[in-house]
């Protein structure tokens, strides 16, 4: 038996629903997928990750599982920018990029693998290198963005590793980072503290206020619950963008909070969009937060301010 899915032509953040709604639970137990791409034009990191870590999490599930994939009857620029963003061999799929690869540490981070505390650090190192080049926002946004792609390694309490990927747009005036894992969901992190979460959007709203973790062993906080909450707000002063997909719930934060029914994500999805032209100081942030009554921050969060 096999089955399908068909990439849109546009893989994006606006429409990521779309594209999430074709990864059935039922396809799993399938030995055959296809995964047609002969139409896709343009594909973001947002879409590359969600992707890779359905695929990859589709081929855990049985040995001898075949990904086949169609192409276009010509070589895009969207099937050129996918290879050169690794997705291609992540799957394990051998398709060759076309073009001398040339060095972009400041304009791209490829989709990679995380499975390590030291693979994370690098990343986290690699991509605030392309937001603090290319934005006006002020050092220390490692500190929240580090705490989000914490949460997808550490605590997600998924055997797969989560993935991340991001792309500067200077025509677009922005950055894009995208986060995503396979585990349990933030309905399934928080419920683990906060027995009383009616539904997926109900834990994102939750996860988004400050100090909230479901990360807690014997009455210790394993991280300090403040990642998705100073994200959000660099995100509203720089006026950018932030999407949430985890489980049926998503939430788009761009001026105001929006949160909406969706087809299911066995994971979380972050996906940051940063504006190049509006300057935060963050350290402004932290500073403000130092003075009202909230748990107690660890100096070394301080250190790259």
């Amino acid at each position: 038996m096999l089955s399908k899915i068909v990439l849109p032509q546009r893989v994006e953040p606006t429409n990521i629903d779309q594209l999430i709604a074709q990864f059935k639970d039922d396809t799993e137990n399938q030995k055959v997928l296809i995964v047609d791409l002969s139409s896709v034009e343009y594909i973001t990191p947002t879409g590359l990750v969600a992707t890779v870590a359905y695929l990859k999490k589709w081929r855990s599930k049985k040995e001898q599982k075949q990904i086949k994939f169609i192409y276009p009857s010509e070589c895009s620029n969207a099937l050129s920018y996918m290879a050169r963003m690794n997705f291609f061999t992540v799957v394990g799929e051998n398709f060759t990029y076309p073009y001398t690869v040339r060095t972009a540490e400041d304009r791209l981070c490829e989709i990679t693998e995380i499975k390590s505390a030291s693979e994370a650090g690098s990343v986290i190192n690699r991509i605030m290198g392309i937001i603090e080049t290319r934005t006006k926002i002020s050092s220390g946004l490692s500190t929240s963005v580090g705490e989000i792609i914490d949460n997808a390694f550490h605590h997600s309490s998924s055997e797969l590793p989560c993935y991340v990927c991001a792309q500067y747009y200077p025509n677009l005036r922005k950055v894009e980072v995208a986060i995503v894992d396979c585990g349990i969901g933030y309905r399934g992190s928080l419920s683990r503290v906060h027995r009383d979460l009616k539904d997926d959007k109900h834990a994102i709203k939750l996860a988004l206020q400050k100090n909230v973790t479901g990360n807690i062993e014997n009455n210790k906080r394993l991280n300090t619950g403040l990642g998705l909450y100073v994200t959000k707000k660099i995100i509203e002063m720089n006026r950018g963008k932030m999407l949430i997909y985890t489980g049926k719930g998503m939430c788009i934060i761009e001026k105001t909070e929006n949160f909406y029914d969706v087809p299911k994500w066995g994971g979380t999805l972050v996906s940051l969009e940063f504006n190049t032209e509006i300057g935060v100081d963050v350290k402004k942030i932290f500073d403000e937060m130092e003075g009202e009554n909230f748990f107690e921050l660890d100096d070394s969060m301080f250190e790259d301010l």
